[in-house]
């Protein structure tokens, strides 16, 4: 256990005897080992536990299986929630990233679920560079849930890790890179449905000032599955100058279905075939812009080399989903920036509605 304002041994047995820090935490021997929990108190109506140098809480242990796990959660998961169960706030202070770290870790789950809406909240990150509230970079069958990310550069960085799941997240007032970041993860293994991002709600800051700048929904990887999440944009502080597309992707075996794209600023999709031949399946996506904020030249899907020709595309699927509004650009779109001819083969674009887009 953890608990900011807890007075009595602070051995970690215990609320009453809970560590105050989570400098304090002691990983395995005998601290937390495989298939303990560690459950941070949220006292009675929610508690903040403000970053320092040495005060960020860095898993130190690894599970070793999917029934041998190690799992931090707030305390309304506890065995007695009473007085611990308020919503957990890390607050970096606007000093600090990485809030949360479990680098290079396996099989550890982040559990913020009480009641079905999110608990644990990280906020206030650095915003003088590219630094995430949460980094398990490198880690492997994670499972993080349920956590609220706000004001941050980064929400969570995930660069090489392997398989992993990310579900029932609330992203909100990013301002420089990506909500969601997992360059590398999977390597180019040639499988679907790896690593999933799943019923997320992503809400991203934008200039809006037709230039297209603000961060990323997600950077994507090998074998990533998207499905059932919510992505949009609002006028808010961006801070770095990524053009802001929901999906960026260079790898295959890539799914997306059942998503909702609201007022993207630039591709909803963004399909860089410099590095992705193919692979693709896009089905049931809604496309569409409400807002009278300026932007710059939106699109729904686009498929294309950012440098270099693109030689072939094969096993793309593009059907049912649902275009509305998309003014200013087009929705599905295959521009051959990098010249050449292209071979195409087995790319199905079909059923899919268009509406009132230029």
């Amino acid at each position: 256990y953890v608990d900011n304002a807890a007075a009595g041994s602070n051995n970690g047995t215990s609320w009453t005897n809970a560590w105050s820090s989570f400098a304090s935490v002691v990983w395995g021997g005998a601290g937390i080992v495989v298939g303990d929990t560690l459950y941070i108190s949220g006292g009675a109506a929610g508690k903040t536990y403000t970053a320092t140098a040495s005060g960020l809480l860095t898993i130190g242990v690894s599970g070793t299986s999917s029934s041998a796990i190690i799992t931090v959660a707030t305390g309304a998961k506890s065995p007695s929630p009473s007085g611990h169960d308020g919503k957990v706030t890390l607050d970096g202070n606007a000093l600090y990233g990485s809030l949360i770290s479990a680098v290079g870790r396996s099989w550890i789950v982040i559990d913020g679920e009480k009641a079905g809406a999110q608990n644990l909240r990280l906020f206030n990150v650095n915003t003088s560079d590219i630094f995430g509230a949460m980094d398990v970079s490198s880690a492997t069958d994670v499972v993080i849930k349920y956590v609220e990310i706000e004001k941050t550069p980064l929400g969570i960085a995930f660069t090489s890790g392997v398989r992993s799941e990310f579900v029932n997240n609330w992203f909100h007032d990013i301002r420089w890179e990506a909500a969601f970041r997992c360059n590398g993860a999977n390597g180019t293994t040639p499988t679907y449905d790896l690593t999933l991002f799943h019923h997320n709600t992503v809400t991203l800051n934008s200039a809006m000032t037709g230039s297209g700048t603000g961060p990323d929904g997600i950077q994507g990887c090998f074998g990533l599955s998207i499905y059932n999440n919510t992505f949009s944009n609002v006028s808010g502080t961006v801070n770095g100058a990524q053009h802001n597309d929901f999906v960026q992707v260079q790898a295959n075996y890539v799914k997306i279905y059942n998503n909702t794209f609201r007022n993207m600023s630039d591709s909803a999709i963004d399909l860089d075939s410099c590095c992705n031949t193919g692979f693709l399946r896009i089905w049931n996506n809604i496309f569409t812009i409400d807002s009278a904020m300026a932007i710059s030249a939106p699109t729904g899907i686009r498929v294309y080399s950012n440098s270099g020709a693109t030689t072939s595309l094969s096993d793309i699927v593009i059907v049912g989903n649902t275009f509305v509004d998309v003014i200013g650009n087009v929705g599905i779109s295959f521009p051959n920036y990098g010249g050449g001819n292209p071979t195409v083969s087995g790319v199905l674009i079909k059923n899919n509605i268009i509406y009132n887009t230029t």
